[in-house]
């Protein structure tokens, strides 16, 4: 459904309940919710210019040409942290398979998803925002108008427990990142079935500092598996050098691994193995 005046709809709604203002929002598109809901929070209504816009809908109806101001119309969707893919730090997500997507953003919480869809281009925030229920989508973009831009430690930990999330919802929890690129297998099969072990053990021979550079190379779903099988010691150096918060989350992970999942296990003390191969050789 699309509306002629986004102004006089938005002045009618904002006095309706909302739950009967949530039914009509449904009907429209990401675009077309995003910015009512802004004019609904905005606009100030009055006897005057309610009269004006039952009067104006009711003469043009429903579904005449949108005539909206060229600032709306140029409105992202959220109050953007950025709207370059590469700089989100959601952009894993882009290779997430959509179907994976629609079950996790359907179940999250509407102010987490807001604030992960708010630093997504636009395009793609609007893909995810059409999949998801109509109520669950009003509820997420009424989250997006009124969005302040969340602080990095917040953004990172939300990656770090989305990423987890986005693991159990797959049959396979290795395979909840991005497929590997050729090379990266290339390199992933160079390790013998020893190597990787070895490797991780290497973890002791690190400094503080360069713990932490690792655990910006390394992806967190890969962290719990790979130290299930070292020393609490090594366990316990990882886990000083990160936020408490994903700490407890891998912490609590490393307990919930099954010793017998071997094949997580490997593939994960592999990836991590790399990552510390190749910070040695910087």
């Amino acid at each position: 459904m699309r509306i002629s005046n986004e102004k006089h709809a938005a002045i009618i709604l904002k006095c309706l309940p909302r739950a009967k203002a949530d039914r009509f929002l449904e009907a429209l598109d990401p675009e077309s919710c995003s910015s009512i809901v802004r004019l609904m929070q905005d606009i100030e209504v009055t006897t005057d210019k309610l009269q004006a816009a039952i009067a104006r809908l009711e003469s043009e109806g429903l579904g005449g040409a949108r005539q909206l101001d060229e600032s709306i119309q140029n409105r992202p969707i959220g109050n953007s942290v950025t709207q370059d893919k590469e700089e989100s730090p959601f952009a894993f997500l882009t290779n997430i398979d959509r179907s994976v997507l629609r079950r996790l953003f359907n179940r999250e919480h509407s102010r987490t998803a807001a604030t992960i869809l708010s630093t997504l281009p636009k395009e793609f925030a609007s893909t995810i925002l059409m999949d998801l229920e109509p109520p669950k989508r009003v509820e997420v973009i009424r989250q997006l108008t009124s969005l302040t831009s969340p602080n990095e430690k917040e953004l990172v930990d939300l990656r770090f427990s989305l990423r987890l999330r986005i693991q159990k919802l797959l049959n396979d929890p290795a395979s909840s990142v991005p497929v590997s690129s050729a090379a990266d297998k290339d390199r992933d099969d160079s390790l013998d079935s020893a190597r990787p072990y070895e490797t991780l053990h290497k973890l002791s021979d690190l400094s503080n500092k360069q713990i932490k550079q690792l655990l910006k190379r390394v992806d967190t779903s890969h962290l719990a598996p790979a130290l299930k099988t070292l020393p609490i010691q090594l366990q316990r150096k990882v886990l000083r050098n990160m936020a408490s918060k994903p700490a407890a989350i891998v912490s609590k992970e490393i307990i919930n691994v099954r010793i017998d999942d071997k094949h997580r296990i490997e593939r994960s003390s592999r990836s991590v193995a790399r990552a510390i191969q190749e910070l040695n050789k910087k």
